[in-house]
């Protein structure tokens, strides 16, 4: 049956009928309903599916063990399952999450219950894991993205198309390739014109065109998706990534907040430990705080980090490396800190991260943050030193990471252009900035774009500004128009960008034309 052609009380309810643990939401988890063999545990299935829209896989899991534990015999329940150990939009399954997939495939297989578009889907999900190997993932990607593309040809409703939606923006190559973008964007609106308020539809939208050049398009899913789903922190927190991205401070950090009670409120009803609690959400609340000028407020939720970054890296210690990155939200706890020693200029949370546990842009960040915090203690074998690892890490990623690597290769110039003008060299300093800048200017066409909230200080905003203090006001001018093309409405560029132009005035000088960036 075509999802468009549902009768509309089959369309469930925000409150979903059935049982489930007591720490799942009965309520406020979204609008979803797909009809299965298994009629006695449908209730049970559309819950589970409706915090797997949402990546919620912890909880959707627990549901679909829960249906499973109802009805042995329902193979759509153990495809459910087995889909949340895949997370497609973030890091690749661990090594504990492929081998439970596995065992979820291996038991579906054994289900006597299940209609031919139910074989198909459990099919796909089959592809997706294959052997449980971490080699070979990217291949398996597009080969399950193959399949679904099939099982839409055959199965043209709304749920194949979310799940076909989500396997193409899931697969390699997805941000350099403009015709799957829109043809994703399109399927997407497609289901979103049926269903409304379907949260997998408004959610995938954001994800979508979570990309540089494409934010404008997420901005009315955007709005739309924390009404959607109003329990699931995830749906009150992606909002955010477009609020972000398009400088709307205000909206981002509203949701924001109320995503990040939402993860507490969750984690003291499981009876879950502190470290359990959205420290993604927490980073980019405390970066959008900076960008309105909230920085108490800020500064309370630092040191909230900080105190769990440093629990959390003694357990971290005590346990296998694996197992701990999965278990830990390390990273993040470690940018929280960085991006506000970054836009305050004040290290003293950042002096706390070490490399533990951290890889990528987060090395970048916590290398540019010791770099920085030396060079304000005037300590130059420190940054030296810094700088160094810095060199290091980004040899030993070389080109498997290409995002880590051009911003370690930022950070590194960046470090660079600061330790020269501290020298005393400003010539030199600003040439190395103006380096750092030019590679900046390189991520849009690379389909990365300057993430928000930041690894590390935008190039372009701090050449500009550094320019600024040179009183060459016009160059000033160019480059932090340019940095408010990469990065709008950060409050130093605006600011600085003003003065710029004053000093244009001031001295009669021209200002010239902004600088214009390609973008899509």
């Amino acid at each position: 049956m075509n999802a468009r052609s549902y009768p509309s009380a089959l369309i469930m309810s925000i409150v979903l009928l059935g049982a489930a643990p007591a720490w799942v939401p009965s309520e406020g988890v979204g609008q979803v309903h797909m009809p299965i063999s298994c009629n006695a545990v449908q209730a049970e299935f559309d819950r589970g599916l409706a915090l797997l829209h949402s990546f919620w896989y912890d909880r959707s899991r627990a549901v679909f063990d829960d249906t499973i534990s109802r009805e042995p015999q329902c193979q759509i329940a153990y495809w459910g399952a087995a889909m949340t150990l895949n997370h497609p939009l973030w890091g690749p399954p661990s090594a504990s999450d492929r081998k439970a997939a596995l065992a979820y495939i291996a038991r579906g297989r054994e289900a006597s219950i299940y209609s031919d578009r139910e074989s198909k889907y459990f099919a796909a999900v089959t592809t997706l894991f294959g052997n449980g190997k971490a080699e070979g993932k990217a291949e398996r990607d597009n080969a399950y993205m193959k399949k679904m593309a099939e099982n839409y040809a055959s199965f043209p409703d709304d749920e194949t198309a979310l799940f076909y939606a989500l396997s193409l923006e899931g697969a390699p190559g997805y941000r350099k390739d403009p015709k799957r973008i829109e043809y994703t964007g399109s399927l997407l609106a497609a289901v979103h014109a049926h269903q409304p308020k379907h949260p997998g539809a408004i959610h995938y939208t954001i994800h979508a065109y979570d990309e540089p050049g494409y934010e404008q398009r997420a901005l009315e899913a955007a709005r739309e998706y924390a009404a959607s789903a109003p329990s699931i922190p995830h749906a009150l927190h992606m909002p955010s990534h477009t609020f972000l991205a398009l400088g709307l401070w205000d909206e981002a950090n509203k949701t924001n907040r109320r995503a990040f009670a939402a993860s507490e409120g969750s984690v003291r009803a499981a009876n879950e430990p502190d470290y359990d609690r959205d420290f993604h959400t927490l980073w980019f609340l405390i970066y959008g705080d900076l960008q309105s000028g909230d920085v108490r407020e800020a500064r309370h939720f630092t040191q909230v980090a900080l105190t769990e970054y440093e629990k959390v890296i003694k357990l971290y210690q005590t346990m296998p490396e694996e197992q701990a990155d999965d278990t830990f939200d390390v990273d993040e706890l470690a940018s929280c800190l960085t991006t506000y020693a970054f836009e305050t200029s004040d290290f003293s949370f950042a002096r706390h991260v070490t490399t533990t546990g951290l890889d990528g842009p987060y090395l970048a960040a916590q290398a540019e943050a010791s770099a920085f915090a030396a060079l304000a203690n005037h300590d130059v074998s420190a940054v030296k030193s810094a700088r160094a690892r810095l060199i290091g890490y980004r040899r030993d990623i070389g080109s498997s990471w290409p995002k880590a690597a051009l911003l370690m290769e930022i950070a590194e110039a960046e470090i660079d252009g600061r330790l020269a003008i501290a020298s005393g060299d400003r010539a030199s300093g600003l040439a190395y900035l103006r380096s750092a800048s030019y590679i900046e200017s390189q991520l849009l066409p690379a389909g990365i774009g300057v993430p928000q909230p930041i690894f590390i200080p935008p190039a372009h905003e701090m050449l500009g500004l550094q320019l600024l203090r040179e009183r060459q006001d016009a160059d000033a001018n160019q480059v932090l128009s340019a940095a408010l093309l990469l990065t709008p409405n950060r409050p130093k560029a605006v600011r600085g960008r003003a003065l710029a132009v004053t000093g244009c005035r001031q001295t009669r000088a021209a200002c010239g034309e902004t600088t214009r960036l390609t973008s899509r």
